[in-house]
């Protein structure tokens, strides 16, 4: 299964909605393994979440993306 996209607004963030939709994704969908692409703008989010981050450099010109992966 391939999720595409997942967002929280932030107003809304530091509340734990982030997390929840993490959670959902590993209860719902019985995974043990999620992955994701990010900026560096999220990339603490999963880094406190406990994903391991792996940085992929500038991905494109000014823009350094990171590898994050979780295992259950």
């Amino acid at each position: 299964m391939f999720f595409q996209h997942i967002a929280v607004r932030a107003a809304n963030r530091e509340h734990g909605y982030g997390s929840q939709l993490i959670d959902l994704l590993l209860q719902k969908y019985k995974r043990k393994v999620i992955a994701a692409e990010t900026d560096q703008e999220a990339v603490g989010f999963y880094r406190k979440y406990g994903f391991l981050i792996k940085s992929l450099g500038e991905k494109y010109p000014g823009v350094e993306r990171f590898h994050c992966v979780y295992s259950v």
